[in-house]
């Protein structure tokens, strides 16, 4: 029994004399995804583990060894975290085109368009807010000039306004 409580006394020692060994890896590991606290928590988990199975008699020094184990849990840690990172998918096309229709859906059921507005006017205001067209996009689709079309968008807003 107390060959044991040695042994973990010695294992006490070793991790009480290189925390700043494991410190100094984590800070050299520092901005590359992780942050620091974390980095020095992976170190000493590492130092703990090379505590844990260091074998004085092999003629190691201690200080060489827990290098191998505070980095082998380091680099783990970050490969980790660059594989959460890359799982988490951007917004594709199909994304971005389904957000833009429900956008654009929510805009027309809250244009409530007067009764006198003018088709034309309906229609310019329809294909540039709901569809998103181009001044010059919504002109060639409904056969009139850009500068009609701008005359026309207009005039639509300023009913819409008043």
């Amino acid at each position: 029994m107390e060959s044991c409580s040695n042994l973990q006394a010695d294992r006490d020692l070793l991790v009480n004399e290189n925390i700043g060994l494991a410190y100094s890896f984590a800070k050299n590991c520092q901005n590359r995804g992780l942050p620091l606290e974390d980095l020095r928590q992976e170190a000493l988990l590492g130092l703990l583990e090379a505590a844990e199975h260091f074998e004085p008699e092999r003629g190691l020094k201690f200080g060489t060894y827990a290098g191998y184990w505070i980095k082998k849990r380091l680099l783990a840690a970050l490969e980790q975290e660059n594989k959460a990172v890359r799982n988490t998918e951007p917004l594709g096309e199909r994304d971005l085109a389904d957000h833009k229709q429900q956008v654009d859906a929510r805009i027309e059921s809250s244009i409530t368009f007067p009764s006198a507005m003018p088709d034309l006017e309906r229609g310019v205001l329809q294909l540039s807010l709901n569809e998103g067209l181009a001044l010059k996009e919504v002109a060639s689709r409904l056969g009139i000039s850009v500068e009609r079309v701008k005359q026309l968008r207009g005039k639509a807003l300023r009913r819409l306004r008043s």
